[in-house]
């Protein structure tokens, strides 16, 4: 996915253009291996992937925009570029997976700071705490750690660690795991592999 600032607001509000490049994914199980990739040349998918092809070729074919302020906050979720919005649970990507939000206040190497939100449509939320690790080579390391509360009952915990250049601010990768559980593969472990190019 490529992104575009298209203007700055006086409240420091980024809105952004957004559109896919192409959509890969590889599932492999004990079942079975499935993958799929936008950029195969569609006489080569197999009836399959030709289906899930019908379904994300929409997507891909769409500008999106989104809009978040200068702590990463998102005040404005994606939307077609039209201003149609999206419902919740279709959402290309949800951004704030992936994004820190950032203190109000200034921190330090060791300091910690928590971001706490509601997960759309399951009515549960999701608690991360950001730290400092270190800042060296200009690189700065903040670990994350969090928990997903989807109800009293489940809860899923997550970690993970982004890099930061220092000088410009730019993300420069990002790695969020997660524990899940799979019905037929038993513990699983869900990744997020995020490389800034």
């Amino acid at each position: 996915m490529g992104l575009t600032v298209d203007s700055v607001a006086k409240d420091s509000a980024y809105a952004l253009s957004a559109k896919f490049d192409y959509v890969r994914w590889k599932n492999g199980g004990m079942m079975a291996s499935d993958q799929f990739s936008s950029d195969q040349d569609e006489a080569e998918m197999s009836p399959s992937e030709r289906r899930i092809n019908q379904v994300v070729k929409p997507v891909l074919d769409s500008t999106f925009k989104l809009a978040f302020n200068n702590r990463g906050q998102l005040v404005k979720p994606f939307s077609y570029k039209s201003g149609r919005k999206i419902p919740t649970m279709f959402s290309p990507v949800n951004w704030e997976v992936y994004q820190i939000v950032f203190p109000v206040e200034k921190v330090s190497i060791g300091d910690e700071w928590t971001n706490e939100r509601e997960i759309p449509i399951v009515g549960g939320k999701r608690v991360s705490t950001y730290y400092i690790e270190s800042i060296f080579n200009s690189m700065i390391k903040i670990k994350v750690d969090g928990k997903l509360i989807i109800n009293p009952q489940v809860t899923k915990k997550f970690s993970g660690r982004y890099k930061i250049d220092e000088k410009t601010k730019r993300l420069i990768s990002a790695k969020i795991e997660m524990e899940e559980n799979s019905f037929l593969q038993g513990s699983l472990k869900a990744v997020v592999d995020i490389q800034s190019q």
